[in-house]
């Protein structure tokens, strides 16, 4: 059997609680999810790139760029409340099963996170591969916003007691770990920092749509 390193995986789920059809908003001429798969072909074959959805528009999208997309998701799988975790690891054993083969790492890009950088997801890789220890990327964030009442904030410290926010535009994991967590995070992990505020946006609200559109 064979062993595939890195397999991409891209969630892309019809619905969104705030935006409609938020994966296929378009910036500029072309939708998240377009986006995203463009990135995701400058660093990987797409021999190696999973497109996960429920949605037929997205999966004909996917086809169209020769995306490795078998069937749509699972409607238990794409509810509001579904986790990404779930989604990936329905991903990698459809992908494993279809394709006769053991993933040894899993890249996530969501396409909420529409601008990306070469440079940063080769800085991020880079990290990982040196200890195999889940690798997100994160950018800085104020203490005093911390103990705000923050509903849905995800943050990280390191030793030298600096706070970063989890800003989901890459994360990088073996799949064993995934398995055993059930979380892209753990107590041991690397954190790949973002400066730039264009490469740190996360698409949930109409608010952050017209900061995107800003930087086409």
């Amino acid at each position: 059997m064979k062993t595939i390193d890195n397999l991409i995986i891209i969630p892309a789920r019809k619905n969104s609680q705030r935006i409609k059809d938020k994966n296929l908003l378009k910036l500029g001429k072309k939708s998240l999810v377009e986006i995203t798969l463009d990135f995701a072909l400058k660093i990987s074959d797409k021999k190696f790139i999973y497109l996960s959805t429920d949605s037929k528009k997205i999966r004909k999208i996917g086809k169209k760029y020769k995306i490795f997309c078998p069937s749509l998701r699972p409607a238990s799988l794409s509810k509001s409340n579904s986790k990404s975790v779930d989604v990936c690891l329905h991903a990698l054993k459809t992908f494993e099963s279809f394709n006769n083969c053991k993933v040894t790492n899993i890249v996530l890009l969501q396409p909420s996170s529409p601008f990306r950088s070469v440079n940063i997801y080769n800085k991020t890789i880079k990290m990982f591969d040196k200890n195999k220890k889940p690798t997100f990327t994160v950018s800085y964030l104020a203490a005093n916003k911390i103990i705000q009442n923050n509903k849905g904030l995800k943050f990280v410290s390191n030793h030298s007691k600096k706070f970063y926010q989890v800003n989901g535009n890459i994360y990088i994991i073996k799949t064993k770990d995934l398995k055993k967590q059930k979380s892209f995070f753990g107590k041991n992990f690397n954190i790949s920092i973002i400066k730039s505020k264009k490469f740190t946006i996360d698409i949930d609200t109409v608010y952050d749509v017209q900061k995107a559109k800003k930087f086409v």
